[in-house]
């Protein structure tokens, strides 16, 4: 195995990490969001 190809390979698992970390925060944004949300919702429900 060459070096470009190694340094290739190591880019690419960079990349990956770095899009699975934005995804996982994206997610405990909107999971968050949609807790907020849903206890706006049975709050403006009951009153």
């Amino acid at each position: 195995m060459d070096m470009v190809a190694f340094e290739q390979s190591l880019i690419l698992m960079g990349v990956g990490m770095l899009v699975l970390f934005v995804f996982m925060g994206v997610m405990i944004v909107v999971l968050q969001g949609f807790e907020k949300i849903v206890t706006v919702f049975s709050r403006g429900k009951k009153s």
